[in-house]
């Protein structure tokens, strides 16, 4: 199953131009009330307790904020923490980037055939429709930043209803925003249940 979605999303990243122009309003933007919703992968609780024991228990380094690909460019210094869970708790790998307000979980996503995807989920940030889970503003795969779409809204008055923007969201296809979810909320999920000694960095 995960090397299946591993190659799917590979494969996806190089075919969502098509996709983001199909779902556009404009180029690169795309309407809420015309694009079909997924509810939001890993619980708020279960994310920040791993975001907790990435930085309590991994490795940190300090990092270019160029170092790292991201929709938004960071103009503070970077801190990344590595870590692994142990074997008993499903061996999942995470990383927390951290840059002024920006605060961001990755965890990498491991095929049996040893091909790896990096999945990243904004925690905190100057945006305010960034929330933990995915897949809220700005949450993207590490090899899909390139097809990332700006969301707009309507807001609700019947009076003068206005359109604002979202921030950016991921433009890849809805299968494989639950396929990629639901792997991300295994992992969370493991990792906050967790009572294993960690193992700090890869």
């Amino acid at each position: 199953m995960q090397s299946s979605v591993v190659r799917a999303a590979s494969v996806v990243a190089f075919g969502s131009v098509a996709l983001a122009g199909c779902a556009a309003f404009g180029t690169g933007t795309s309407q809420s009330t015309g694009v079909s919703r997924v509810s939001r992968y890993g619980t708020e609780a279960e994310v920040l307790a791993t975001v907790v024991e990435v930085k309590r228990t991994g490795r940190a380094q300090n990092i270019s904020n160029r170092a790292v690909r991201l929709p938004v460019q960071e103009f503070y210094p970077m801190t990344r923490f590595d870590y692994e869970l142990p074997a008993a708790c499903g061996g999942y790998a995470f990383r927390v980037y951290e840059s002024g307000t920006t605060q961001i979980l990755e965890y990498t996503l491991v095929g049996a055939d040893g091909t790896e995807l990096s999945i990243r989920d904004y925690v905190a940030g100057t945006n305010p429709f960034i929330k933990p889970g995915l897949w809220t503003a700005l949450d993207h795969t590490a090899d899909s930043v390139s097809f990332m779409m700006t969301d707009f809204a309507e807001t609700k008055s019947l009076i003068i209803p206005e359109v604002y923007s979202k921030g950016l969201v991921t433009g890849l296809p809805e299968m494989l925003k639950r396929d990629l979810g639901a792997e991300y909320r295994r992992a969370v999920h493991a990792a906050a249940a967790c009572d294993q000694p960690l193992v700090a960095g890869r």
